[in-house]
């Protein structure tokens, strides 16, 4: 999956047993176009990789990014992560 970064409109973040977090895309991934050609043309894209996942289930996902599928919340607050975001992404920590 691939989104340039001003396709993301926010990140969405869970905790639980460890702190997670999602990005929310503006526009869905598409489906229908390939990896490399999503890229070259700066779209978001998602590619099936598993014969696990059907049709709904790639629909579902073209909505959002998972980046991460637990982080320890001290990690994140004030940490090297979060200050890659407020270098190259500013506006995904805004809200």
């Amino acid at each position: 999956m691939y989104s340039p970064w001003e396709n993301i409109a926010t990140i969405t973040t869970y905790n639980a047993f460890r702190f997670s977090a999602v990005l929310v895309l503006r526009e869905p991934a598409s489906r229908t176009l390939s990896f490399s050609e999503g890229v070259r043309r700066k779209e978001a894209v998602i590619e099936r990789r598993s014969l696990l996942m059907d049709k709904y289930g790639l629909l579902k996902l073209s909505y959002t990014m998972p980046f991460l599928s637990y982080l320890p919340k001290k990690e994140w607050e004030g940490g090297a992560l979060q200050a890659y975001f407020q270098l190259y992404a500013p506006h995904l920590l805004e809200n």
